[in-house]
């Protein structure tokens, strides 16, 4: 199963995005009841299914994104490097904050023609977060949802923003494995050698 916030549209493979395979089996056969309710969400309102720890997550109905994505958050002490189309939520704007003031280097890229992340960009400065903007040539956006937390890589199609965590359905994953952990701090570390300030 491949899960990312890559759009399908004609011209979506021109932005700067990711997308996850996977093949493990929980997290297949998690990806499945959710497809599965899904399917029937759309003939009717059918219930929520549980949720699993399995490593993917979504949202509408529930909060599981934002509860992983604090969760790293707060688990994170070495590092937070962070790629992110919009970033508006308070909270993570906050933990952001909390976890450079624990100790962890906490870097963040944010897409510049967003007006949104103006004042994402302003907090997190005020806080002693890192941030860059991505070069996006016209016409393209930085379109990732990504962040490494120490050894956790969560990513997905929810935006860093209230109603990406809560009110639209959305589906991120997250993996320790230590291919895609280090492809990602690669890719990473050239978007940020690239970025402006």
């Amino acid at each position: 199963a491949a899960v990312g916030g890559m759009n399908w549209g004609r011209h979506s493979d021109r932005n700067h995005d990711y997308v996850l395979q996977t093949r493990s089996e929980a997290e297949v056969a998690r990806l499945t009841r959710i497809f599965d309710q899904d399917w029937t969400l759309a003939a009717g309102h059918p219930a929520p299914i549980p949720f699993e720890v399995a490593g993917v997550a979504q949202t509408a109905p529930g909060q599981e994104i934002r509860a992983m994505l604090a969760g790293a958050l707060n688990r994170a002490s070495r590092r937070v490097l962070a790629e992110v189309y919009t970033l508006t939520d308070p909270e993570l704007i906050a933990e952001l904050v909390v976890a450079h003031r624990r100790g962890a280097d906490v870097r963040v890229v944010l897409d510049p023609n967003q007006a949104y992340n103006l004042h994402a960009a302003t907090m997190l400065r005020a806080g002693g977060v890192a941030v860059r903007w991505y070069p996006v040539p016209r016409g393209v956006l930085l379109h990732a949802k990504i962040g490494l937390f120490d050894g956790e890589l969560v990513l997905g199609s929810a935006n860093w923003t209230v109603s990406g965590l809560g009110v639209n359905h959305e589906l991120d994953i997250e993996t320790g494995d230590p291919a895609a952990v280090a492809a990602y701090r690669a890719r990473f570390d050239t978007d940020w050698s690239k970025s402006g300030g």
